[in-house]
């Protein structure tokens, strides 16, 4: 029997739940909206942190009201009865296989604190499903539910505006992305933004019918309820432009999926059978339609091909581009987990648990060292894929059989819970129709395309099955003689509701990747689908005619008090602290954001304000309330801002104080977010009935307990991102001539974050440019040997991984060329190729790698044999790597002049690789091969006299197609052309290439061709050449 609690902590049970709720509201507010642009990753890593630091505090807030007796948690037959139910007991299921993937995983570290791109280990997962266990637990009355959807809605205004703005152009920040062609918002792909509208445009159209009923039944302040629904179905329709504007066909499909689920379910519940056939043949209408789409029949080639449907008409198309990349990842994710050979490491030791890894996977986060044995060698070429774009396949991969069963257990309670709350399986009989529904639907989908498709297709086919025969249950259940029931509409709405938000996630997920904002959204709201089993009334039998929904009663007036404008206010200034935080990135920020700026963050503040607020009077106290505090923290960062410079600091403690500044805004924002997530809480738990303080051993044990668990966020979460921050700042000194910046700054981030492989990577970057620009062997002789020593520590981290062998490989391959002890250098060349071996032995389609090998073979021990053959094997394993072509073509080159009588024979074998280069590469990448190519060309005029002419013209027209890539690169601002010319070795300044054009115009005797290229030669040569060119000018002025 649960005691009652005495007056004496009936304060802190208030708060403890109050506090608990402003955690998911802050966690579905944050997740979406925050981004750090100061940081080097930006969006996931930055979101996670926020997020595990959120699960953290309501941890605190959940022990404390354990210790303090505030709560009744230590009642174990509440706690037994609760996992009794079939969502918490596959909750708990999917915690339990994590944590057991992650004590056999390949990386135990990376499994448990996540991956450095996208931090969502075992550690996130905890966090998830302690918000998902507070939001089941704490959520218990109509008023809280309403407003966790308000706040849903209003989160996205701002998000779906900011998209919006990106497509026309009026982003204050620059982006590495074609935003005008698909935003990105506040997500960092248009493939997560898609990802998260699906999942809340349901909220919103709940929250719109919700304030339609509203709006009907109440007699007072029609107009202000009108205004409350015109901001959701605004909210509607800039989600659903929104989402139009990311160009992501797998969101569109699952919000229509979810959609079409969401109204079967509200039918079904409801017993509105006219509308139920509508809808079933528009949704199988549309999945027919989308079927024979996909089929290649010569009859709809011209609709296949149309712009509008072409994405849509090849989902399954292993010949259309974003298609085939996604099915040669599940191809690889397939072998994976088939019988394979044990994973080999670096130091030879073989994976000991190879024969385990069909059931408990290769652990949590490590996908990539998991398939990176059968990883298509174009993935090679940038970082190996570290999501299988499925999620039935990932976590197949990296939890095995017992991840995959927990993962449907999970799915299949998901929807149970969703039947249970919309009252339609009271029966045994219908509960057995629900579940054989979903299982015949999995087997029968699995079957089809593993036989039509291939078992790679599997992922998509399980859940897609289960929600496909959950929807012949839901039909069956609207169509039936007699369905059950549940007496309050609110809750049927409610679950339709939070049942398409679910289903559209696990559509999503089908094809997409699962987000830091995505899992947060699906826990928060498969613990709110929970919380109506507990709260829902029991369904009662009735015939299942249509029937008007009776109309709500009207709530009794109540008088302002605190609460009812402090609460919305607050959240306003959440939310617009947090877009001002996001935006506001330098001391000229805001003038740089300008007005559309300040028009996001104004109109944030009264939609937010005026759809959470309860009455008029209230709204404009709200948003005052929210403008205020959102002027404060403004002016706050700006003068924090103010201590920084974009200029080049002149000394080194300079620069470590601009970082530290820098850092020191995140930790500023945590604490503003930290102080208005208590100001909400106790703002919540605000009432007029006097209720008696506890004893002060109580508060006590509770702030002791709260400070714990803000100080274990500062150093799991908050210590992380402010490393990630000056990593960023590091980057920018990666060159030579700053190399020592760098390290020192890399120094700095390893002081916060010892573990973490990836800057150890880094920081043999830097040594390597040391060395390069010492001014004494032994000097360069030191920095390679801190090289070795950071590379070889990020090695011992993640051993697995190619690049940590592979860099290792191309520092053995430097110091070989650079020797000048002939012993000495023939020891580093014999240690690159042993290395280069390891790497490609873990990762065998590593194509970036056995091009490194060739040059490093051809280099260093001049084998022209023993290069082609790596080249050749490359160019086999991916013909279209433009690297691989070009660098092949050089080494040819090269080649030919050491050997006279096959001269002509190798240039014409390299030109066929320049040629290839060009196909493959776009055209603001292609300035060195057209340079090379002129090179060839002029190469050949000197063999072949008697057609000089021609072979020069052909060098000339060459120069000049290198000379439009560049402009070309410049006027679409794509800096990584620059940079992947100096990964090449084949940077040019673009003074020597107007130079030689000018000299060949000259030998061609067009010397008006010549004189511009002379004169913008001589505008930005150096010192050293000017002399040259400006007698050649002069020559030419004087003709």
């Amino acid at each position: 029997m649960t005691r009652n609690p005495t007056p004496a902590n009936l304060r802190l049970m208030r708060v403890s739940g109050t506090l608990l709720e402003s955690g998911w509201l802050f966690a579905l507010i944050l997740a979406p909206l925050f981004y750090n642009a100061h940081s080097q990753n930006i969006f996931e890593p930055d979101k996670g942190a926020i997020v595990r630091s959120i699960a953290l505090l309501t941890l605190g807030v959940v022990l404390a009201g354990v210790l303090t007796n505030a709560t009744s948690l230590a009642n174990p037959r509440k706690w037994l009865a609760a996992m009794a139910h079939p969502l918490a007991a596959a909750t708990a299921f999917t915690v339990c296989a994590a944590l057991i993937s992650n004590i056999f995983s390949l990386s135990p570290r990376i499994s448990f604190w996540g991956s450095y791109l996208r931090s969502q280990g075992v550690l996130a997962l905890l966090g998830y499903v302690l918000l998902f266990a507070v939001t089941a637990a704490w959520l218990r009355t109509p008023a809280q539910m309403q407003r966790l959807f308000q706040v849903a809605v209003v989160t996205s205004l701002p998000i779906s505006l900011f998209g919006i703005g990106q497509h026309f152009g009026a982003d204050s920040v620059l982006w590495n992305y074609q935003l005008r062609d698909r935003i990105i918002t506040t997500l960092g792909n248009p493939i997560f933004a898609g990802a998260y509208f699906v999942m809340v445009l349901p909220l919103a159209l709940v929250s719109a019918s919700q304030s339609w009923q509203h709006l009907k039944a109440e007699q007072n302040n029609h107009a202000w309820h009108i205004g409350t629904l015109a901001i959701d179905l605004l909210a509607v329709v800039l989600a659903l432009i929104a989402m139009l504007y990311t160009g992501s066909r797998g969101p569109a499909l699952a919000w229509l999926g979810g959609t079409v689920l969401g109204g079967l379910a509200l039918l079904a519940a409801t017993g509105q059978r006219r509308y139920t056939t509508a809808l079933i043949a528009i949704g199988a209408a549309g999945a027919v339609s989308l079927l024979v789409l996909n089929l290649n029949l010569p009859i709809l080639s011209g609709l296949r091909n149309s712009r509008t449907l072409t994405r849509y008409a090849h989902l399954l198309d292993k010949q259309d581009t974003s298609s085939s990349g996604r099915i040669l990842i599940w191809q690889s994710a397939w072998q994976a987990v088939s019988p394979r050979a044990p994973i080999k490491y670096p130091s030879g030791e073989i994976d000991t648990r190879n024969q385990l890894r069909a059931w408990i996977g290769y652990g949590p986060e490590v996908f990539d060292l998991g398939v990176q044995a059968f990883s298509q060698p174009s993935f090679g070429r940038a970082q190996m894929p570290d999501r299988a774009h499925n999620e039935t396949l990932d976590v197949l991969v990296t939890g095995g059989a017992l991840g995959l069963v927990a993962h449907l257990a999970l799915l299949g309670s998901v929807l149970f819970t969703a039947m249970q709350s919309l009252g339609l399986i009271a029966t045994t009989q219908r509960r057995n129709v629900f579940w054989i529904s979903g299982t015949t639907g999995g087997m029968f989908a699995s079957a089809a395309l593993w036989i039509t498709q291939g078992p790679e297709f599997i992922g998509i086919a399980i859940p897609l099955g289960i929600l496909g025969g959950t929807g012949g249950f839901l039909t069956w259940s609207a169509l039936g003689g007699t369905s059950q029931r549940v007496s309050d509409p609110a809750i049927v709405l409610t679950a339709a509701g939070l049942l398409a938000a679910l289903v559209s996630h696990y559509i999503e997920t089908a094809f997409g990747i699962a987000t830091i904002t995505s899992r947060t959204y699906f826990w928060v709201l498969a613990g709110a689908l929970l919380s109506l089993k507990f709260s829902a009334p029991a369904p009662i039998a009735e015939p299942a005619t249509a029937a008007k929904p009776r109309k709500p009663r009207t709530p009794a007036l109540k008088s302002i008090n605190l609460a009812a404008w402090a609460v919305p206010g607050l959240l306003c200034a959440v939310a617009t602290c947090t877009i001002s935080n996001d935006f506001l990135i330098n001391k000229q920020g805001l003038a740089g954001a300008g007005l559309p700026l300040l028009t996001l963050i104004l109109l944030t503040c009264l939609l937010a304000a005026f759809r959470l607020a309860p009455s008029p009077a209230t709204g404009l106290r709200a948003a005052a309330l929210g403008a205020g505090i959102s002027s404060a923290f403004i002016l706050q960062l700006l003068l924090r801002l103010a201590g920084t410079s974009s200029d080049q600091p002149v000394t080194m403690q300079a620069l470590l104080d601009i970082v530290a500044t820098r850092a020191s805004i995140f930790s500023f924002f945590c604490i503003a977010m930290l102080a208005l997530w208590l100001a909400l809480g106790f703002a919540l738990a605000r009432t007029d009935e006097p209720i008696a303080w506890p004893p002060g051993h109580q508060i006590a044990i509770a702030s002791a307990i709260m400070l714990a668990s803000i100080i274990a966020a500062i150093n799991l979460n908050v210590g992380r991102i402010q490393a990630d921050i000056v990593a960023r700042y590091a980057g920018k000194y990666d060159g030579p001539a700053d190399s020592a910046t760098a390290v020192a700054l890399y120094h700095e981030v390893l002081d916060m974050q010892p573990s973490e492989d990836q800057y150890r990577q880094l920081l043999g970057r830097a040594e390597i440019g040391s060395a390069r620009s010492a001014k004494s062997p032994d000097l360069q002789e030191q920095h390679y040997n801190l090289a070795e020593a950071s590379y070889t520590e990020a090695q011992l981290l993640n051993p697995l991984s190619p690049n940590h062998t592979g860099n290792l490989a191309r520092l053995a391959a430097e110091r070989a060329k650079s020797s000048s002890d002939p012993a000495a250098a023939g020891t580093w060349a014999t240690t690159a190729s042993e290395l280069f071996s390891s790497a490609l032995q873990t990762s065998p389609n590593h194509v970036i790698l056995m091009v490194d090998w060739a040059q490093h073979i051809y280099d260093t021990q001049h084998n022209l044999a023993g290069a082609r053959k790596q080249f050749e094997l490359a160019i086999a394993k991916d013909p279209t790597y433009d690297r691989a072509h070009a660098l092949y073509g050089l080494m040819l080159f090269n080649a030919s002049s050491g050997d006279p009588g096959h001269a002509r024979e190798l240039l014409l074998e390299a030109d066929t690789h320049f040629k290839a280069a060009l196909l493959e590469q776009r055209p603001e990448f292609r300035s060195p091969t057209y340079v090379l190519r002129a090179n060839l060309c002029a190469s050949l005029a000197n063999l072949d006299p008697d057609n000089r002419a021609k072979h020069m013209r052909d060098a000339a027209h060459n120069y000049e197609q290198s000379i439009t890539a560049r402009e070309l690169a410049k006027v679409n601002q794509v800096s990584l052309a620059a940079t992947q010319e100096a990964e090449m070795g084949l940077q040019y300044e673009e003074w020597s290439l107007r130079s030689a054009l000018a000299q060949i115009y000259v030998e061609l005797g067009e010397k008006q061709r010549a004189l511009p290229h002379a004169q913008a030669a001589l505008l930005s040569a150096p010192d050293t050449e000017r002399t040259r060119l400006q007698q050649l000018v002069a020559a030419l002025q004087s003709n």
